[in-house]
């Protein structure tokens, strides 16, 4: 905040600044209607309704916001009203750059305080029909949004489920995800981790004292991070864990005599970023190990 001279501050700066303390959370708030809109985009399901609604927030946001002094966030906002309005739904190649805006747009109106970058909202939608490389089973459905968002931004494509039916239907997918994440409350939620790490390497969130870490590594985990991780920290640990299980350069041999499941399970596993041999013979099972 500037002063005057003597060291006094600047009377409309301050009262401004009052205001957008008071404002604050109503502001940011219309954020979430954006991310939402460009979620949906992500996951090939945005309507007409919604995109025209995150459009006008995008419209009264960019004004607003640039009148308390965020021409990054304002020209962010901007944007992504245009690329909203445009005559077409987004090109898939453009969405990566939305999503990074509304990350950016967040990032800058939450900065004036310490507070950690959260990107994302609510709901669940339904997946992309190519291969997803985060899978994420939350029970916040807002972190499931900001996790698919910040993943997105990243170039990569990201899914949540916030429901057991959503999961169960998003573990059942094929190809399986290169990699899920998963929100565990207790004993019911380690049930659902070894179905998850059977098709995954699988994350697991959870509040300090919520699982057992000796549980959640028998149980199939390869990671535990406290659920107050923020959304950067959540998403580098599973683009972490990715980037380790590649470079473990896993090869999985696929037996069987039939050469159409063989052909199933390599295409799967391979999608799944595993190294795949096959073998038609189970008589020779031991002899391809050696």
């Amino acid at each position: 905040m500037s002063t005057q001279a003597g060291g006094q501050t600047d009377p409309a700066l301050a009262a401004v600044r009052a205001i957008w303390a008071q404002r604050r959370e109503e502001v940011i708030a219309r954020v979430d209607i954006m991310e939402e809109a460009i979620t949906d985009a992500l996951m090939g399901d945005l309507g007409d309704e919604l995109r025209g609604r995150a459009a006008a927030e995008a419209h009264r946001l960019a004004g607003t916001v640039g009148s308390f002094g965020f021409e990054a966030a304002s020209a962010y906002a901007r944007e992504i009203e245009l690329a909203l309005k445009a005559a077409v739904v987004p090109a898939p190649g453009e969405l990566q750059r939305l999503a990074e805006l509304v990350v950016g747009l967040r990032h800058d109106l939450e900065s004036d305080e310490e507070a950690d970058p959260l990107i994302g909202s609510s709901q669940a939608a339904p997946a992309p029909s190519g291969p997803v490389d985060v899978l994420v089973l939350a029970m916040d459905p807002q972190r499931g949004r900001r996790i698919a968002i910040e993943t997105a931004a990243r170039g990569l494509v990201a899914v949540f489920a916030v429901d057991a039916e959503d999961a169960h239907r998003a573990l059942s997918s094929t190809p399986p995800p290169r990699m899920i994440v998963l929100e565990a409350t207790g004993e019911k939620s380690l049930v659902m981790l070894e179905r998850a790490a059977a098709r995954a390497p699988t994350i697991v969130l959870a509040a300090p004292g919520a699982v057992d870490r000796v549980d959640v590594a028998r149980r199939g985990g390869r990671g535990l991070l406290d659920c107050q991780s923020t959304i950067v920290e959540i998403v580098d640990a599973a683009v972490s864990l990715g980037e380790r299980v590649r470079s473990a350069g896993i090869t999985v041999l696929a037996v069987d005599d039939d050469a159409v499941l063989l052909d199933i399970l390599s295409s799967t596993l391979s999608a799944a970023g595993l190294r795949v041999e096959t073998c038609a013979d189970p008589a020779l099972f031991w002899d391809r190990l050696e």
